[in-house]
């Protein structure tokens, strides 16, 4: 299991470098990597708050160490950017900054790795 995450996390990184250089990266254009997909939604439940869903174990616990070890950043960003990557969520977006939903809420981010 643990190589796995590990794989994981190499897959996330490279497709980043490879398609934005490391930066501003959609979770959209994450879905390409092998077992990325799944049932499974990442985010903050504290505040009900999902950057992305469908996603496998194996993707969400890779995106919690890069997160953790401040490898990769996230960032606000607008939802036409997975307009133009061609996936979207299709729960309401959330609006208000450090407010507990009711019911699950998007946040539009993007991914960049620090340096």
């Amino acid at each position: 299991m643990k190589e796995d995450i590990e794989k994981m996390k190499n897959d996330i990184i490279e497709v980043m470098n490879d398609r934005g250089g490391g930066k501003h990266v959609s979770f959209a254009e994450l879905t390409s990597i092998d077992n990325f997909n799944g049932s499974f939604a990442w985010g903050n439940p504290n505040y009900n708050i999902w950057f992305w869903a469908d996603m496998s174990k194996k993707a969400c616990d890779a995106m919690d160490y890069l997160i953790d070890n401040k490898i990769v950043k996230l960032e606000p960003a607008n939802r036409t950017i997975y307009l133009f990557d061609g996936c979207m969520l299709t729960i309401p977006i959330a609006k208000r900054k450090n407010h507990k939903y009711k019911k699950p809420r998007w946040l539009p981010v993007t991914l960049n790795i620090l340096n």
